[in-house]
């Protein structure tokens, strides 16, 4: 059996407090100016309760550019190297060609501007296999995909990694790297993921032998370390809600429809 990670994503609905676990994922920002009011003191607290630690922007591509939100977004997490950074891609009024360009506009410029960090893409079934997420594989680093398979509350976390995936994928993924298997892990939407901690930080991949040390101590140069319906174009979804996590609250459908 393959060992999985245990993790959850947070925004302002959830403690300030982060919780203890192998990695947390941190709401920061949304559209062209909300910034999560808990994210500060969730980011900090993450450092310390978390083994890894992600901050995470969720898109309104028909409110500004790429670049605009993923500045404001880098500008609000400051993050260094080995954390990582998410695109939460839920709603779009712009169509699926439209919400495509800016989907991987948003991730060049994580690329170019937080050069070293892991970067990843928050993407249901339906936008994974139509246009909206066609090609998005190269602009990104890690897939991180929804799919619950009950809508009851759980304390239980999944043995295997087993998510349902539709026939067809466009996004150029052939599986994802974590799976969001529920919103309601005692209150908490709940990740698994096969990837270790150091792939987690390091894009997917596993980090460079490390050479011995030479005699003395001293590094040799060059040696620094420095579900599931899919949605029509055009639809604002999170799976059909047409709202974000911060809108909707917990009331709102329980069962997700990516």
């Amino acid at each position: 059996m393959t060992a999985v990670l245990h993790g959850f994503d947070i925004s302002a609905y959830d403690s300030a407090t982060a919780p203890a676990i192998d990695f947390v994922i941190v709401k920061a920002t949304e559209g062209r100016s909300y910034t999560s009011s808990k994210f500060a003191a969730q980011w900090r607290s993450a450092k310390g309760r978390a083994r890894h630690r992600g901050a995470y922007h969720f898109a309104r591509p028909e409110d500004s550019s790429a670049a605009s939100q993923a500045a404001r977004f880098l500008s609000v997490v400051k993050p260094v190297p080995g954390e990582s950074l998410w695109l939460d891609l839920e709603a779009s009024d712009l169509g699926q060609a439209g919400t495509n360009a800016w989907a991987k506009a948003w991730g060049d410029y994580i690329r170019r501007h937080a050069r070293g960090l892991t970067s990843g893409i928050y993407m249901g079934s339906g936008y994974a296999s139509n246009g909206t997420g066609r090609g998005v594989a190269r602009h990104y680093d890690l897939w991180w995909y929804p799919q619950y398979p009950s809508s009851a509350r759980t304390s239980t976390w999944p043995r295997t990694f087993a998510p349902w995936l539709p026939d067809k994928l466009t996004c150029g993924w052939k599986e994802p790297d974590i799976w969001q298997f529920t919103d309601d892990f005692d209150g908490l939407d709940a990740d698994i993921t096969r990837l270790t901690i150091d792939r987690l930080a390091g894009g997917g991949h596993a980090p460079p032998p490390q050479e011995e040390m030479p005699q003395g101590g001293r590094e040799r140069p060059g040696n620094r370390t420095p579900t599931l319906r899919n949605p029509e174009p055009g639809d604002r979804t999170r799976g059909g809600y047409g709202v974000s996590r911060e809108e909707r609250g917990r009331s709102g459908p329980s069962r997700p429809a990516w």
